[in-house]
């Protein structure tokens, strides 16, 4: 029954990473949450460690740092979940077993064209305005095939350049690191999506 609430709870936060309406699946994902936490007989304190730890996973796709907004809300998951009760054996298997969760929904969204949907007022889509070459509303089919540069880390969002254009791509693979030679594989909705290739 615990296991279950967690794992639902981190479906729902997938799910308002990826599509519309965020704020009603980060809700749903809040009362799962909250629900582990109360069966549990967890404290408040407890519980909004866990959502602080969460939040920091999420804002990791936006903000390229280095991972270290990731590792702080892995670091405060973790301390949740062991102030809470659970054995290291525990959270391990909740932690494997939420990844687990998290990289299959989230690479059916990308093979469904699903993008990490960013809404306004986002550090990313700040970061990719004019100033930083990043052109919206634009059809892009003509990058199709093109090569470039990974600027930044892609998780799966990011920033490619191509023939000295930046623009925002999605990787159709789990992670591309920032330097990674890419190549766009395809352009759905004004959505340029890429692929890692081998240098050489």
């Amino acid at each position: 029954m615990l296991y279950a609430l967690m794992f639902i709870g981190l479906a729902f936060v997938v799910c308002g990473v990826f599509l519309q309406r965020k704020w009603l699946w980060f809700l749903a994902s809040a009362l799962t949450f909250a629900g582990f936490f109360y069966v549990s007989q967890g404290t408040l304190l407890l519980f909004l460690i866990f959502v602080l730890g969460i939040i920091l996973i999420i804002a990791e796709l936006y903000i390229p740092d280095f991972g270290i907004l990731g590792l702080l809300g892995l670091a405060a998951l973790m301390a949740s979940l062991f102030l809470n009760g659970q054995t290291i054996e525990q959270i391990i298997l909740l932690l494997l077993g939420g990844l687990v969760v998290i990289v299959a929904l989230g690479w059916l969204f990308i093979r469904a064209d699903k993008t990490v949907n960013i809404g306004p007022g986002l550090v990313l889509e700040t970061a990719l305005d004019e100033q930083s070459g990043y052109q919206s509303h634009r059809d892009y089919s003509d990058l199709t095939g093109q090569i470039g540069i990974a600027i930044t880390d892609l998780r799966p969002v990011g920033r490619g350049e191509f023939a000295g254009q930046a623009y925002q791509v999605n990787s159709i693979e789990a992670f591309i690191a920032q330097g990674s030679t890419i190549q766009v594989q395809r352009v759905s909705q004004g959505s340029i999506y890429v692929r890692s290739v081998q240098n050489g």
